[in-house]
């Protein structure tokens, strides 16, 4: 329920350079202890209103609770919430137009919509996106992986824990595919193959050894359903 805007654009080395961006661990599933991946974030903020106004100057609502507010407070009140949102907009304004937009290939675009109830977004991967929410809102989020946006996921889990190797980062992530659509029969148990598959050669390259033993040891506390 509720209602909230979304902006989005797609993410590149420029882009987030200029964004100032830095890694977020995702501790969603291990807590952070085997560092397969990360999320980024940015110290900007499109929705910030300036920092330089005090806080003081925005205007409460006059009268307690089950009072009628008198005409000069409903004024106050709309004055002060067109300066907020006149503010949010020329942040907004300011960091798209200098410091996104100039980096954005020629095909690509910055998108703005807004989500009501029972509407759902789906974000591309590498997509910068910020929300506001007018108005108080429940939502419920996820994360999904399937064959077309599955490559990105596995070359960007071995990337990060060190694969420089383009031939080789090749090699896995099309021997990891070939893995999951092996799976007409049982798809549920192919696709956690598969997954494990570049869980193990995750570890090797970031522990190193010629042996499984290095990443076996380091994987050894992870539990896939039905694989173990």
């Amino acid at each position: 329920e509720g209602n909230k805007q979304w902006t989005l654009f797609k993410a590149n080395e420029r882009i987030d350079a200029s964004l100032n961006a830095y890694e977020q661990k995702p501790v969603a599933w291990d807590a952070g202890a085997y560092d397969v991946g990360t999320g980024y974030e940015s110290v900007f903020d499109l929705y910030e209103t300036n920092p330089t106004k005090p806080a003081s100057s925005m205007k409460k609502p006059g009268g307690s609770k089950g009072k009628r507010r008198n005409g000069k407070e409903k004024s106050h009140q709309r004055e002060a919430h067109y300066e907020q949102e006149k503010e949010k907009s020329s942040s907004m304004e300011h960091i798209l137009t200098n410091m996104v937009q100039p980096f954005l290939e020629a095909d690509e675009y910055i998108y703005t919509c807004d989500q009501e109830e029972g509407d759902m977004i789906i974000i591309p991967p590498s997509f910068w996106h910020q929300t506001y929410y007018k108005t108080p809102c429940v939502s419920v989020a996820s994360q999904y992986m399937n064959m077309k946006n599955m490559p990105i996921v596995y070359e960007h889990i071995l990337v990060h824990c060190g694969l420089t190797d383009a031939q080789q980062l090749n090699k896995l992530v099309n021997e990891a595919a070939e893995i999951a659509q092996n799976g007409s029969v049982d798809s549920y148990r192919s696709a956690l193959e598969s997954i494990q598959f570049v869980f193990r050669n995750a570890m090797k390259v970031r522990h190193g050894g010629a042996s499984d033993e290095p990443s076996d040891a380091v994987f050894a506390s992870l539990r896939f359903p039905l694989l173990n």
